[in-house]
């Protein structure tokens, strides 16, 4: 006799959900960042060892693209300064944010003046990016 109701109430919520994801913008692309992100990082890892621009560019589009999605912003109007002042908007730590736009910097050096950063540095800055998405991603929920 609870199962039926217990189902009920899981249709129901499940529904809500996804009529949710489909009228609010904002709260899809939150959810969906964590995965997105995941997804964008592992295509810069798969350019480690491609040309240098190449994984700058995937992991500058990773970073950026992470925080469009929490803030609800277009990806492609953000840049460090805007990234900066939207994070401090919402009161994301002072470390973290500057980790950003150092992380930032490095990736827009790396896309426009190639051949100074080693395979094993790029892994470094990949691992340093995951580690910071990771801690932003603490702080957004």
């Amino acid at each position: 006799q609870v199962v039926l109701p217990l189902g009920y109430m899981a249709l129901v919520f499940v529904r809500r959900h996804q009529e949710r994801l489909q009228g609010d913008q904002a709260y899809a692309r939150r959810r969906g960042a964590n995965t997105a992100a995941r997804r964008r990082l592992q295509e810069a890892a798969d350019l480690v060892e491609a040309p240098e621009s190449r994984f700058f560019q995937a992991l500058h589009a990773a970073l950026v693209s992470f925080i469009a999605d929490h803030v609800n912003e277009p990806a492609p109007g953000l840049d460090r300064e805007r990234c900066r002042s939207l994070l401090l908007q919402r009161q994301v730590p002072a470390p973290a944010i500057d980790r950003l736009d150092t992380l930032l910097q490095t990736c827009e050096e790396g896309r426009f003046a190639q051949g100074q950063t080693s395979a094993s540095r790029r892994r470094n800055i990949l691992q340093e990016s995951e580690s910071l998405i990771e801690e932003l991603r603490e702080v957004f929920t």
